[in-house]
């Protein structure tokens, strides 16, 4: 839990310093969402998710947990669920 508390401070962070919004993503096996549907936090923009996009990779490579691992070796995915008429809003994706 230390990685994902650690990398979930680090996104929130950026994004205020360069959007000047606060969102409250969360992790969930391994794959950190963002809803816009939020109540703590405004909609986010596309700009918004390529932020945390890039916090998370500049936070992983700068992280060092397991000793002996490359963190080089790992990839970090984006995707979007967009709004339906039944469920509103856009819900963003971080896959690592």
């Amino acid at each position: 839990m230390g990685f994902e508390r650690k990398c979930l401070a680090h996104v929130k962070k950026m994004v205020h310093k360069r959007h000047d919004q606060h969102i409250e993503p969360w992790f969930q096996s391994g794959t950190m969402f963002k809803s816009k549907s939020s109540i703590r936090c405004d909609k986010i923009s596309d700009d918004v998710a390529d932020t945390v996009h890039h916090s998370i990779i500049n936070f992983i490579q700068a992280y060092k947990v397991i000793e002996g691992f490359n963190f080089r070796d790992y990839s970090v995915s984006k995707s979007v669920l967009r709004a339906t008429e039944k469920e509103p809003w856009d819900q963003w994706c971080f896959d690592m």
